[in-house]
């Protein structure tokens, strides 16, 4: 949920408890007048009554009944009743479909009742503000095993403020991280049994729970989301749930996309997204095969992409005589890959210079066909030389030129002034993610930095004391180990005038310093949101440091005396120059 979208959620909600408090001031003065008025017929019929018996002599008990039916009368005449509810509530409809009106005396916030379905019941009786996402599924199963081990279960996904269920449905379960995996709160990967577009984020099977142990003030990572989105990087939207678990309080969590290729996240042409395609036009030409089988054996042998066959249940099919496509394209793109020393994906290799750990995401079965691998290879070798001489050019197909043709420049300044105003500790050494798209017009489709990811082990927030918690210096000299220096983009790119210029001007325009000021003040909107959600949090799975506001303004602290760094060193493009060792 972005920022804009969380304002106007406030702003609604402001507006809504205006409306309640005039609709039941309107409703009180109505009751008033209902009690007057009926108090004024009794007096008068009374008043009747009695003058009707003395010059009628009628008896007591038909005087009787005309009293009482004159007494029934206020409640069952329409005027009477108060005629802004029905109304009201068709106007908080078309504001916001999922709120629903509360009527009877008056209410707090809390005790809004939720649309049809109601949020089921925690043991605990907490009822948040947050969306809440409850989960019936044998949790210590998976928590007590490897990370690998999936779990079937079910979910229901309610927005805030009792504002309705999204969506519900059966999911798949595993663990997610490494070293995340081994902290007492894990996190955990959320296959959905259908695609489904949740809390405004784009429409995807797979979602990530991120527990925000390594980040006790929760927010890290959606800041530096939202602010490279703002920076026009590709990023992983992300918001705070308050999770369920079999009817018991689990936590607050961070639901987020994953890094991974997909209409609304990645949305690039690869050989993955080919092979699905090809699957869907033989099956439709050839009832006896089956299209997830075909999907699955394409997928993982991806030799067909230059062979044009495929070995499919003992045939040898020619996928050509089925499905057009470009074998040629399909070998240069697209790919999403990712830096990251633990080298446990299927595809993976080495660069020649800078000797980067290459992980490939998508295709994952990259190494099946020896020409993608090689592909890979020579693009991502002739970037190093490129940067490890210092000419910042380089040779690729016999011809020369500028490394930023091979990795765009504007991305690679943005995830510069990222890296540098978190101090991210991850930054250019693993959940380092890049993309490119598939070649075209003979033309080399340069690779993107993003999506921005893990960015909690950053900003003076570490676990423990190997990395820094200063605000001065510069983080691609100071946050690396020095055995991983060698893989750091960032001590090459420094020293390139075409760069330096590139990330002066970038700091110094006044939309990307708009959005860092814009990023500093969301801490308190959002410790607003999340005090009562990190509250219960805490009295789940205990504090990691310091309480909340203490995590919250030491976060704010941090982030503004960094700032002030940064500023200071950019007063100039010849200070920024020189401070980087030029």
């Amino acid at each position: 949920m972005d920022e804009s979208n969380r304002l106007r959620i406030r702003e609604e909600r402001r507006k809504r408890r205006e409306r309640k408090k005039k609709q039941l001031l309107l409703l009180s003065v109505g009751l008033a007048l209902v009690l007057v008025c009926a108090v004024l017929f009794i007096l008068y019929f009374n008043k009747a009554r009695k003058d009707s018996s003395v010059a009628e002599g009628q008896k007591n008990e038909s005087v009787s009944e005309k009293e009482s039916q004159v007494v029934t009368e206020p409640s069952e005449t329409p005027e009477d009743t108060p005629a802004s509810d029905e109304s009201s509530d068709q106007e908080m409809q078309d504001t916001n479909a999922e709120d629903t009106e509360a009527e009877g005396g008056e209410e707090n916030e809390s005790s809004e009742v939720c649309e049809n379905p109601e949020r089921p019941a925690v043991d605990s009786g907490y009822v948040s503000t947050l969306p809440m996402l409850y989960i019936d599924a044998p949790m210590e199963s998976l928590t007590s095993a490897p990370k690998e081990t999936i779990i079937d279960g079910s979910y229901a996904l309610y927005g805030p403020d009792c504002s309705g269920m999204y969506y519900a449905g059966d999911l798949k379960i595993t663990g997610y991280g490494r070293q995340s995996w081994e902290q007492d709160k894990k996190c955990f990967s959320l296959y959905l049994g259908e695609e489904q577009e949740l809390l405004g984020m784009g429409e995807a099977a797979h979602w990530a729970l991120i527990a925000c142990r390594t980040d006790p003030s929760f927010m890290r990572n959606h800041m530096a989301s939202t602010l490279s989105e703002k920076w026009g990087m590709l990023a992983s939207k992300g918001t705070w749930v308050d999770v369920v678990v079999n009817g018991s309080e689990y936590g607050c969590f961070y639901l987020t996309e994953c890094a991974e290729v997909g209409k609304n996240r990645v949305d690039i042409m690869t050989a993955e997204v080919a092979a699905k395609e090809a699957a869907e036009a033989i099956a439709a030409k050839r009832e006896d095969l089956d299209q997830a089988e075909l999907e699955t054996a394409l997928k993982r042998d991806l030799s067909w992409v230059s062979t044009g066959t495929a070995a499919i249940s003992g045939e040898e099919l020619a996928v050509h005589d089925y499905y057009s496509y470009d074998g040629t394209a399909l070998v240069r793109g697209g790919y999403l890959l990712e830096i990251n020393g633990y080298m446990d994906y299927q595809s993976t290799f080495y660069t020649n210079e800078l000797v980067r750990p290459i992980m490939v995401v998508s295709p994952q079965a990259t190494v099946t066909n020896a020409e993608m691998m090689a592909y890979l290879k020579k693009l991502l070798n002739a970037f190093d030389r490129g940067l490890k001489d210092g000419t910042y050019r380089t040779t690729l197909d016999d011809a020369d030129m500028s490394v930023y043709e091979i990795v765009d420049m504007d991305t690679l300044v943005s995830y510069f002034w990222l890296n540098e105003i978190f101090m991210n500790a991850d930054g250019w050494y693993r959940s380092f993610f890049f993309y490119k798209d598939i070649d075209t017009d003979g033309k080399y489709s340069p690779f993107k930095i993003g999506p921005v990811w893990d960015v909690d082990y950053s900003s003076g927030g570490y676990r423990d004391n190997k990395r820094p918690y200063q605000t001065n210096g510069w983080g691609y000299e100071t946050y690396w180990p020095t055995d991983q220096m060698t893989m750091n983009y960032g001590r090459y790119l420094v020293h390139d005038p075409a760069f330096v210029k590139a990330a002066y001007d970038f700091y110094k325009d006044p939309a990307n310093r708009q959005a860092i000021m814009e990023m500093l003040e969301s801490c308190e909107m959002i410790y607003g949101e999340l005090e009562e959600s990190a509250s219960h949090d805490a009295a789940r799975w205990g504090l990691v440091r310091n309480d909340f506001r203490t995590e919250v303004t030491a976060l704010e602290d941090w982030m503004n005396k960094r700032i002030a760094w940064l500023d200071d060193q950019t007063e100039s493009y010849d200070k920024l120059w020189k401070a980087f060792g030029n």
